[in-house]
């Protein structure tokens, strides 16, 4: 389910009350796009928000979408709402997420396959 925009201010808060792990993510892609990640995880609760700008316009049939990768594998943690150029994502879970400390953007088609497509930005806590 989407993140409610409570959810989204409690993450905010906690990064604001608990500090939390930021990241520089660059544009691999041959564009201009440029990204950070913020991380925390309390012993309960992992929360990550990532936000890019200068991203070109998505086509129809396209979408980005977030993913935290390690040497174990990768998985997805949601599509990025991304607008005018601008693109946030935020993610939570009661697992300890820190091994993944690789973070990646990708443009993917609807197609219905879940592997990864296009890399756009990427960085890593």
């Amino acid at each position: 389910a989407p993140m409610t925009e409570a959810e989204k201010q409690a993450i905010e808060k906690t990064f604001a009350q608990e500090g939390a792990e930021m990241t520089m993510l660059k544009d691999v892609s041959g564009g201009q796009a440029v990204g950070t990640g913020w991380r925390h995880f309390d012993g309960t609760n992992f929360v990550l928000k990532v936000e890019v700008s200068n991203l070109a316009a998505v086509e129809k049939g396209f979408y980005y979408e977030g993913w935290l990768v390690s040497d174990k594998g990768f998985f997805t943690i949601g599509r990025v709402a991304a607008a005018e150029g601008q693109g946030k994502l935020y993610y939570q879970t009661k697992e300890d997420k820190s091994e993944f400390r690789g973070v990646v953007v990708t443009l993917e088609p609807e197609d219905g396959n879940a592997a990864p497509d296009k890399h756009i930005v990427e960085g890593s806590f």
